[in-house]
């Protein structure tokens, strides 16, 4: 129905099963869940987003937890970081589609840049709206 519409197979984020331990310790299927959404990915030429790699690589939930950015559950965020890793991912979507980010809102500037409204918490939407633009793009749930 929709040609044009890119799909993104968005990887799951590094998480631990236990942090105990300089790295803690991962879930037992977690490289071969992350490795088949790679696979399917481009099996299926759609867009992948690496969650693991934005945050670090592997071993990098316990350095988020320390930041605060992370539970201590090791699986789940922060508010801080979740909105840290969706910055990261619409930031990655704007530089795809060749538009610089920037991280505040909109400025008397000429320069081609975007920025994220958010407040997912209370309504379930963020937008991504060009500066100069009135009208914003949302994503929603």
């Amino acid at each position: 129905a929709a040609p044009q519409t890119a799909i993104m197979i968005v990887s799951a984020p590094e998480s631990l099963k236990s942090t105990a331990g300089s790295c803690g310790r991962r879930p037992v299927k977690l490289d071969a869940v992350q490795q088949m959404q790679q696979d399917v990915a481009q099996s299926m030429h759609t867009l992948h987003w690496d969650w693991q790699q934005a945050m670090g690589g592997n071993c990098s939930m316990k350095s988020w937890i320390n930041q605060g950015l992370g539970r201590a559950d090791g699986v789940h965020f922060s508010a801080n970081g979740y909105n840290k890793i969706g910055q990261m991912l619409a930031n990655d979507l704007l530089n795809i589609a060749g538009v610089k980010p920037s991280s505040s809102a909109p400025s008397d500037t000429t320069s081609p840049a975007a920025f994220i409204k958010s407040d997912y918490n209370n309504y379930g939407y963020a937008q991504i709206c060009l500066e100069g633009n009135t009208e914003c793009k949302s994503i929603g749930r």
